[in-house]
C-alpha cells in the first residue's frame, strides 16, 4: 500500500505512474482508498512473480516516489 496526501495524488498516481502494461500481458489490480492506493501484480499464466513483475513494482515505486518526495 502507498500512502499519498490525498485522493487526487492518488489519482494522479495511477494515472501518471501505472505504465500500460495490458500489451505485455500483464495486469495491476488497482484499488484506491482515499490518499491510499493498493497495487497487485498479476502476469496471466505464470504461477508466481516474473522479471516483468518486479520490473513493474520497480517503475511504480520510483513513480511515488517522484510523487511524494519530489525532488
Amino acid at each position: 500500500m502507498i500512502e499519498f496526501p490525498g485522493f487526487l495524488d492518488a489519482a494522479r498516481f495511477v494515472d501518471l505512474g501505472c505504465p500500460d502494461r495490458e500489451a505485455l500481458n500483464q495486469y495491476l489490480d488497482i484499488s484506491i482508498i482515499w490518499g491510499m492506493v493498493s497495487l497487485v501484480l498479476k502476469t496471466r499464466n505464470a504461477g508466481g512473480a516474473t522479471a516483468a513483475d518486479i520490473a513493474t513494482a520497480k517503475i511504480l515505486d520510483r513513480a511515488a516516489r517522484e510523487l511524494i518526495e519530489p525532488e
